[in-house]
């Protein structure tokens, strides 16, 4: 493990968190990881990423369809 956070973000969508806000972004310290559900109800090409700029630009980012 190492010392990075890391702030997740998914565009298009959101999902509750444990307290009850509605969220579309989660910061990750090390070691910590999480299990959230959405209902895929937005169509198109969306875009997931760390907001970190530097981890962005490494790589941490991806799309996927929904359809």
């Amino acid at each position: 493990l190492d010392n990075d956070f890391h702030t997740f973000h998914i565009h298009g969508h959101r999902w509750v968190d444990p307290d009850g806000t509605v969220i579309d972004t989660k910061t990750f310290g090390p070691g910590d990881s999480a299990t959230l559900e959405f209902v895929e109800d937005n169509p198109g090409r969306w875009f997931y990423n760390c907001h970190v700029f530097s981890h962005l630009h490494m790589g941490m980012n991806g799309w996927y369809l929904v359809s």
